[in-house]
């Protein structure tokens, strides 16, 4: 083993940083080194280093990271193989080192079960998040995972359950590859991961409830997964996300039902789930690659908070109600169960629930109060479209089931002219953009896409505002009181504040046709009301089109700020 490339890895962690190329020296002599340092406890050190280096030139040292990648077969310390593989996996050169280490990890996993169980996990783990960020086959690992668990340690089984709901949320659309896990997640009832495994068969029965095509069957099956919820939080009374779900259903449910007692007491118990959200996994190890996003806090208060203005909501001659919170609730399970298997290689995996008519109730009732605040303001800007949708909306609720469906040439026609002037539309299901388009002519169905687009399906998370956020959120943190439903309120505003200032930017304009234009290119010479002193044409600090968001700088119209690429 070269002492100098040793001696640079060490000083390079005492300074923070991965060893740079330079002070590794050429490919021919530290990637060969690099790649022995795999069964060494250096290997996260000389991992790090070779991903640094890949990003510089890839081709240079594609080699001895597909080397690397496979000696971890040999690792024998259970931190010194994970660290080593979210380095790998965590920077440019997952794309290279992931089909070798997805052999290596697999290999001769049996032998392992039985004499290093803890460190057999760890690799199957390892196989699990290759094949999550499609850099290897899935079969071999779903495989494993649906090999019976009879007799087989509890340091292997710890994360089993956990690994069965990531497949079966990622593979499980094919009955066929469900089936076998989730046998595995019955059978693993009678083992010491009793809570664990329950937890992922009521998270599947919610899914599928939440999945079903009307109310009723989605009611059914959000008893039964509430009823396993409970289970799950028997046999492991610190399961507080059992407790939210099993609560969560039952409020679904009572919206259902109108029952507004049953409502306030999920609201009430919710409340308190939430305000001690941080600990739940606290002094537990949680791997960060499949630790829930901070997003998840700000689905669990939107939840919270539509409990609680259910009383008023509930004294209307609604339907939205019971579906609107069913699709609260699948945001919540989407944002709880976010994943980032490879994130030097592709952004977040977000499961989601084909929740179609629960998410065009929240699409809905978004628009609903868009409309109600509007008009409640005195000088409406909405156009008249907007109210239009909601008119539709209740004219698709109230059709008999008995009435004669339009032939299916005028609902094709229908559908096509949606799809041809305002396609945002189509979010709201076929029936409500049919009754759309015999109400209104070309330019108001213009107006009323222009309406739905804001509201139309959730975007993944923007990477760099994503960034800003937990920076901002890791400075508030040292504040005691940053804690439960105060956290996730800042979180959500500041969420919602970012993104709107990046909507804006990007749509350079305002929101929707009628109304101002807040975030603009003064004109040249203007100076700022907030600097006298400036000379500037920008407004400061802003996210401005055209402007720096640091100063004053000025800038073209089709400048970005930086970072926002």
């Amino acid at each position: 083993m070269n002492d100098r490339i040793v001696t640079a890895l060490l000083a390079a962690e005492r300074s923070g940083h991965p060893a740079s190329p330079s002070a590794l020296g050429s490919v021919d002599e530290a990637g060969t080194i690099l790649a022995t340092l795999a069964d060494d406890p250096l290997a996260p050190l000389a991992a790090r280093a070779l991903t640094v280096a890949s990003g510089a030139d890839p081709d240079a040292w594609r080699e001895p990271v597909r080397a690397f990648a496979a000696g971890l077969a040999r690792q024998t310390s259970v931190l010194a193989l994970q660290e080593s593989v979210d380095a790998l996996l965590g920077g440019s050169a997952a794309a290279d080192a992931g089909p070798a280490l997805h052999t290596a990890m697999l290999t001769g996993l049996d032998d392992a079960v039985g004499a290093t169980p803890s460190l057999a996990a760890a690799r199957l783990e390892a196989a699990a998040r290759v094949a999550l960020a499609k850099l290897a086959r899935p079969y071999l690992v779903l495989d494993r995972l649906a090999a019976p668990p009879e007799e087989l340690a509890e340091d292997y089984l710890d994360p089993l359950p956990r690994l069965v709901g990531i497949a079966l949320e990622m593979w499980g659309s094919d009955d066929e590859v469900a089936q076998p896990l989730i046998d595995v997640l019955a059978a693993l009832t009678a083992t010491p991961v009793e809570g664990d495994a329950l937890h992922e068969l009521a998270c599947r029965q919610m899914r599928r409830a939440l999945s079903a095509p009307d109310m009723p069957a989605a009611t059914e099956g959000l008893a039964r997964a509430a009823a396993t919820f409970a289970q799950a939080q028997e046999v492991d009374e610190d399961r507080d996300d059992s407790a939210a779900y099993q609560l969560a259903c039952e409020a679904v449910i009572a919206f259902a039902h109108a029952d507004w007692t049953v409502v306030a007491t999920s609201t009430e118990a919710l409340t308190k789930v939430l305000s001690r959200r941080g600990a739940w996994h606290l002094g537990a190890h949680l791997p960060a690659w499949r630790a829930g996003a901070r997003d998840a806090e700000t689905a669990w208060l939107a939840f919270v908070l539509d409990l609680r203005q259910a009383a008023d909501r509930l004294r209307e001659d609604s339907w939205l109600d019971a579906r609107a919170a069913a699709g609260q609730l699948a945001a919540v399970f989407e944002a709880e169960r976010v994943i980032d298997p490879a994130p030097g290689l592709l952004a977040a995996i977000r499961p989601t629930i084909a929740a179609t008519v629960a998410g065009n109730a929240v699409l809905l009732g978004q628009l609903e109060r868009m409309v109600d605040h509007d008009l409640a303001g005195g000088k409406p800007v909405l156009p008249p479209a907007a109210a239009a949708v909601l008119v539709a909306a209740h004219a698709a609720r109230a059709r008999s089931t008995a009435e004669p469906t339009s032939p299916p040439t005028d609902r094709d026609a229908a559908l096509g002219r949606i799809l041809r002037l305002a396609p945002s539309l189509l979010a709201f299901g076929e029936d409500i953009c049919q009754h759309l388009a015999a109400m209104l002519d070309d330019d108001a169905l213009r107006d009323a896409g222009g309406v739905a687009a804001p509201l139309r399906s959730r975007q993944p998370p923007h990477s760099t505002l994503k960034r800003m956020r937990d920076s901002i959120v890791t400075s508030l943190e040292v504040n005691p009181r940053f804690t439960g439903e105060t956290r996730a309120a800042a979180i959500a505003l500041l969420e919602r504040t970012l993104t709107f200032l990046l909507d804006r930017y990007d749509r350079g304009g305002p929101l929707m046709k009628g109304m101002k234009n807040i975030i603009n290119v003064p004109a040249r010479g203007h100076r700022c009301r907030s600097r006298p002193t400036c000379s500037g044409s920008s407004t400061c600090g802003s996210l401005a089109r055209g402007s720096s968001p640091a100063g004053c700088t000025r800038r073209s119209r089709t400048s970005r700020p930086a970072g926002l690429t």
